[in-house]
C-alpha cells in the first residue's frame, strides 16, 4: 500500500470515528433535552397540584 493509500484509509476511519461521535453527541443531547422536558413537565403538574388542593 502506498503511503498516500495509507493517508486516505486513515482520513476514512477519522471522518468515521467524527460521525460516531457527532451520533452520540446528538442522541445524548436529546435525551437531555427530554429528560429536562419531563422534569419540566412534573414540575407543572406539582404546582397544578397543589393549587387544586
Amino acid at each position: 500500500m502506498s503511503e498516500t493509500q495509507q493517508h486516505l484509509a486513515n482520513s476514512k476511519v477519522e471522518a468515521t470515528r467524527l460521525n460516531e461521535k457527532m451520533m452520540v453527541s446528538g442522541v445524548l443531547g436529546g435525551l437531555m433535552a427530554s429528560g429536562v422536558h419531563v422534569q419540566l413537565t412534573r414540575h407543572n403538574m406539582d404546582i397544578n397540584y397543589m393549587h387544586e388542593r
